[in-house]
């Protein structure tokens, strides 16, 4: 493909990987990272900045906009380690957001938690069949290398171009109540993933929803492990969201922040709840999250949005580069990005390595009337803002990126 881009980037490490999270919902001070309450005036001052001003000012005017932010600072030391800060901004669970197709990071960690539990390999061909009214059979996918359906090709194609199709086959491979009862366990009972993505919002509540298909794994043609079509005859509680959206998904703010940091910094959180993700797993999503269309082969992204044109490289990257057509060299965003129904969110790690900068930003915005574009200018210059702000930041040590290694880009 032309104008590949190639950059390494990888955490080291041995062995099994356990990837802790703190679900506490009620609190956003995580272990090894200093007290909020020492640190609040960042993002206050930074929004009451002439700066901001400037970038911000029609947003932080209206309270029609119900944006929520928080930011992490990473601070190294002399051994690289990282330290984190995290900072917030009128975050507050009482004010729901629709998150989109920000719940396929949990979607996607879950699977590979399943995958490892099973003794099944991300790549194993993947069959399902059409077990319920309205559900679609799967017996390959004509994007991937072997035209083989697999949970690797449906990740790629999740952070990649954020694919729904994709991300409904690993709801069916988990299933509603798995999926809840397993966030539960590891402290995310306030996350409701209750429906298929790409469907109207008078759907969520459809019973096809409480229905999956049954899903089978293949190795040269033997089956290898094979989940049953389930029922979910579970009762939820809807009372915490607005009646128009009482049977959506809920994803909080702090909990998807929480997901994020622990891909990228699994130490600095307790061991009470973990997802239990190999390396090369955890390796491969991490490429994922950061690769850009134009640098897939498989699936290959020309046309997609226009003829003959591969989709601009900020096209799911919102901070700093909402729909820029080409993302600088020497930088590189691991990113979730959800918009849906009057809300845009994004669950960003940028790494500007020509400047030896790094931090984590996840915000989310209401846009009413589905004006879309309003919201990603929003996100676009509260990532400049931070980025500014970072740039000028005092660093004790320089964050050394040569142990970042590993991650190769098509």
């Amino acid at each position: 493909m032309n104008n590949k881009r190639h950059r390494t980037i990888f955490l080291v490490f041995i062995g099994l990987f356990l990837m802790n999270c703190e679900g506490n919902s009620q609190s956003s001070t995580k272990v090894k990272t200093n007290d909020i309450a020492t640190v609040k005036n960042v993002l206050d001052s930074l929004l009451q900045s002439e700066r901001a001003n400037e970038l911000l000012s029609n947003y932080l005017s209206h309270s029609a906009y119900q944006f929520q932010i928080i930011y992490t600072q990473i601070n190294r030391d002399s051994s690289n380690q990282a330290h984190l800060n995290t900072f917030e901004y009128q975050v507050n669970e009482d004010v729901y957001f629709y998150p989109a197709s920000t719940v396929k990071l949990p979607l996607t960690l879950l699977a590979l938690e399943k995958l490892y539990l099973a003794g099944v390999d991300r790549d194993t061909e993947l069959r399902s069949d059409g077990s319920h009214s309205g559900a679609i059979a799967v017996s390959g996918d004509w994007t991937a290398p072997n035209h083989q359906a697999s949970i690797q090709h449906y990740i790629k194609k999740i952070f990649v171009v954020s694919d729904n199709d994709a991300s409904n086959r690993l709801y069916d491979f988990l299933g509603r109540k798995y999926i809840h009862e397993t966030l539960a366990e590891k402290g995310y009972e306030n996350v409701q993933i209750l429906h298929r993505l790409g469907i109207p919002k008078e759907q969520h509540g459809a019973a096809t929803n409480k229905f999956t298909n049954e899903v089978s794994f293949f190795q040269e043609g033997q089956l290898l492990y094979q989940q049953p079509a389930l029922e979910d005859k579970s009762i939820y509680d809807f009372s915490n969201k607005p009646t128009n959206f009482q049977y959506s998904n809920r994803l909080p703010l702090r909990n998807l922040n929480q997901m994020l940091t622990n891909v990228l910094f699994p130490k600095h959180f307790s061991d009470s709840c973990h997802f239990t993700i190999l390396p090369s797993d955890r390796k491969y999503l991490l490429q994922c999250m950061a690769t850009l269309p134009r640098e897939s082969e498989y699936p290959n992204y020309l046309s997609l949005l226009k003829p003959g044109e591969y989709p601009p490289d900020g096209y799911r990257k919102y901070f700093l580069f909402a729909n820029e057509s080409q993302i600088p060299a020497h930088f590189r965003v691991f990113s979730k990005v959800g918009m849906g129904f009057n809300h845009l969110t994004d669950a960003a790690y940028i790494v500007d390595f020509e400047n030896g900068v790094e931090f984590i930003l996840t915000a989310t915005i209401a846009v009413p009337n589905n004006q879309y574009n309003d919201g990603l200018i929003f996100l676009k210059n509260l990532g400049q803002l931070m980025h500014e702000y970072e740039l000028k930041r005092y660093r004790s040590f320089e964050p050394d990126f040569e142990e970042l290694e590993g991650l190769e880009f098509e």
